[in-house]
């Protein structure tokens, strides 16, 4: 009996014992298990460093691309120096055009532009003296715009490119547009000496508008109609595209009914310094976005600026410094007619630098977004003015507004505001025949100036 006494409890003894050490191990082994879980170099830390790591490795190659993206798009905008050893290429005006069986083009090469005003009344003949390779294995030399070569027939149907190269003074589809549906891309501008160039009425251009090299437009005088009812052109305007234009005259039309999209580039017009015409430049296009305040800032010669934006998407408000070094500009009709989506209030300096202004015929017509009180003194300096018919005609808009006239020449005012749903007093020289009395909205008040 002693015997299974002594025996049992040692028994119990093994058994706690036994026990302790389990917990001691259990212990030992919960604490490495969180040691390995959350020390420095635990799992769970080593989990969250490999996280960080690959976000930041992922951020890394978004930077990565980013950047290439950029480097690309300002690639492709790049003005590339033709003077160069090794540029030689870039000399060359590329075109592309598509052709049927048997069909005949004709190069839009002419004898001369006729006076104009838009170019200082200046007549101006052209001269040509190049070399064509019309790319089916045909190349010509064309040395006068009535040369025969100029005409060129395709036996096979198909998409060509044309190569110039030497002096081509003027290149116009609008005056010789015979083929101008044949002609779909631009694929380098070259350097031809050219005076004036344009792709009036290619309804059928499309493609990116490339960037010119350094030479590509140096005497140029004329961007009249440049890319006119280009309708398929879906292209952005290249920040450069005027690069060293520094003898352009006019960009009438540049823009007008074409397919042209995106923003205004900032510094589209400072190499124009020299410009005096810009009438219905971006004139039904697709642009958009907000105007640049300094999209006129080196254009000191201008002289006119009508129906400019007309009838586009441009957004925001306007700027007020926009034609504040453009003292020489006359003409103000239709600027922003039809801009619907122009918002904010008319600034009061729009007009504070351009004494010259006559005609305000239908400037703001049609801008429903612009809200606010339209400046007593926006018309301040301008001592000549002769016409503000239809100025605010259905900006539904506006509010009650105070506007101070001081020409004694304005005989043309009538629909002035019409559809302005707002009171609007218009001060005028006293002794003046009153031109608004067939307005509606308006109530005159003479005064003394």
């Amino acid at each position: 009996m002693k015997t299974y006494k002594k025996q049992r409890k040692n028994t119990k003894g093994i058994t706690l014992i036994a026990l302790v050490i389990t917990i001691i191990v259990l212990l030992i082994l919960a604490g490495v298990s969180i040691a390995m879980l959350t020390g420095q170099n635990g799992i769970l830390t080593q989990a969250q460093r490999a996280k960080n790591e690959t976000e930041n490795a992922q951020g890394k190659e978004q930077n990565i691309l980013t950047s290439y993206e950029n480097y690309m798009n300002s690639a492709t905008n790049q003005v590339l120096d033709d003077d160069l050893p090794g540029n030689e290429d870039l000399k060359t005006f590329i075109t592309q055009w598509s052709v049927a069986d048997g069909e005949t083009i004709v190069l839009p090469i002419y004898e001369k532009q006729e006076t104009d005003e838009e170019r200082g009344e200046k007549e101006t003949y052209f001269n040509y003296n190049f070399t064509v390779d019309y790319g089916d294995g045909t190349v010509e030399e064309i040395t006068s715009f009535n040369d025969e070569d100029i005409y060129h027939t395709y036996q096979t149907a198909g998409t060509y490119d044309v190569k110039i190269n030497g002096l081509c003074e003027g290149w116009s589809f609008y005056n010789v547009g015979d083929s101008a549906s044949n002609l779909t891309q631009i694929k380098q501008w070259g350097v031809t000496q050219a005076k004036h160039i344009d792709f009036g009425n290619c309804t059928n251009l499309s493609g990116q508008i490339p960037t010119p090299v350094k030479n590509s437009f140096t005497t140029v005088e004329s961007f009249r109609l440049l890319f006119y009812n280009c309708t398929n052109l879906n292209s952005q305007i290249p920040e450069n595209l005027f690069y060293n234009a520094t003898n352009v005259i006019t960009l009438r039309n540049a823009f007008n009914i074409s397919g042209v999209t995106g923003n205004i580039p900032e510094n589209l017009l400072s190499y124009c310094t020299k410009v005096e015409n810009v009438e219905f430049l971006f004139d039904k296009s697709n642009i958009t976005g907000h105007i640049p305040e300094n999209l006129f800032s080196k254009c000191s010669n201008l002289k006119s600026v009508m129906a400019l934006f007309q009838e586009t998407s441009i957004s925001g408000v306007i700027p007020g410094k926009l034609f504040y070094n453009c003292s020489n500009i006359t003409k103000a009709s239709q600027i922003f007619r039809g801009c619907t989506e122009l918002t904010g209030s008319i600034p009061d300096d729009l007009f504070v630098n351009n004494p010259n202004m006559k005609a305000f015929y239908a400037t703001f017509s049609g801008c429903t977004g612009l809200t606010g009180a339209i400046p007593e003194n926006l018309f301040i300096n301008q001592t000549q003015i002769t016409s503000v018919q239809g100025c605010f005609r259905n900006c539904t808009g506006l509010s009650d507004s105070q506007i101070r006239i001081v020409s004694k020449n304005l005989t043309k005012a009538n629909q002035f505001c019409e559809g302005v749903n707002a009171k609007v007093t218009v001060y005028i020289p006293r002794g003046m025949e009153n031109p608004f009395t067939s307005t509606s909205n308006v109530t005159v008040v003479e005064y003394d100036i």
